[in-house]
């Protein structure tokens, strides 16, 4: 198995798989990993995969296949193909384009998306956002918004047999993800969602915004603990990649201890914040201090 962690694969071109080509019996893991502007002639604008795959807290954005011919062009974003099994967690798909089939994700294979922003992709022949044939896409806690085929909303597509079912807790801001059907999905409702940008963290993800459906809309249950940004999940979970009012995880240097003084400001003047760090050990040892120890903020 591979793993690849903080990485970027940013404008390569290839015929096939602009950025990663991914064949062959093994595994890959992708985690917080963005793969943008990549290009490729034919199946998968940032990525092809015929492998077990497993994507968590990453970007897929602005990556493009260029062939119109659809007997093998498809996947702007991605391309998955059998006997693949592609698992995509706290992710976002957005902004990837395809002259033929699938502008964000293209599946021939088992994909199975977990809190899942999938928006403002777009395709000129088929499913915008989701393109699944023969096997499915199953959708949990995800959100679609945005995907144009052609200029005319379209979120999802499936060839038949293929299907994009539900298993609760998603949200598609137009009709065509037919099969989202559970009594907590939410069909056909704005998403009211920002543009991708920096949220913090190490990739770019698309902002909730105030009083959109997704808010407080995915499975609590079921939601990881910290949004794609690393930022802590509050309550009842939202729906998609991002956290609406997420907690910003603490910083390493602190989390082994960390003692704030608050003392009371002299004549009214509040002086500016300077970190104490303490004694390294008992020797009086400068250099800093021993893992664990306390760092003590004190307005001085």
């Amino acid at each position: 198995q591979l793993t690849d962690t903080d990485t970027r694969f940013t404008n390569n071109a290839s015929f096939v798989g602009g950025a990663l080509f991914l064949v062959g019996s093994g595994s890959r893991t992708l985690r917080r990993v963005t793969l943008s502007g990549n290009t490729g002639v034919s199946g998968g604008g940032g990525l092809y995969s015929s492998s077990a795959l497993l994507i968590e807290n990453s970007t897929i954005s602005g990556n493009r296949t260029t062939s119109t011919d659809q007997s093998f062009s498809a996947g702007g974003g991605m391309a998955m193909f059998l006997p693949g099994v592609t698992t995509i967690r706290n992710s976002t798909i957005s902004g990837n384009t395809t002259a033929t089939r699938g502008g964000g994700i293209f599946s021939e294979g088992t994909t199975s998306l977990f809190n899942v922003t999938v928006a403002g992709n777009t395709s000129a022949a088929g499913g915008a956002g989701l393109h699944a044939s023969l096997l499915t896409i199953t959708l949990t806690n995800s959100l679609l918004s945005g995907n144009q085929r052609a200029g005319v909303a379209q979120n999802c597509f499936s060839t038949n047999p293929a299907t994009i079912p539900s298993t609760g807790y998603n949200l598609s801001d137009d009709a065509t993800c037919t099969l989202l059907t559970q009594p907590t999905d939410k069909n056909n409702m704005p998403a009211m969602i920002g543009p991708l940008a920096d949220n913090g963290g190490p990739t770019r993800t698309h902002a909730l915004l105030p009083g959109g459906a997704a808010l407080n809309g995915g499975n609590a249950t079921t939601c990881p603990t910290s949004d794609q940004r690393g930022f802590g999940r509050q309550g009842v979970c939202d729906i998609g990649a991002f956290e609406f009012g997420g907690a910003a995880p603490v910083p390493s240097a602190l989390r082994a201890g960390v003692r704030v003084e608050r003392p009371t400001a002299l004549h009214g003047a509040v002086p500016p914040v300077r970190a104490v760090l303490p004694l390294g050990g008992a020797t009086g040892d400068r250099r800093g201090a021993a893992v664990g120890a306390d760092v003590v903020l004190k307005l001085q």
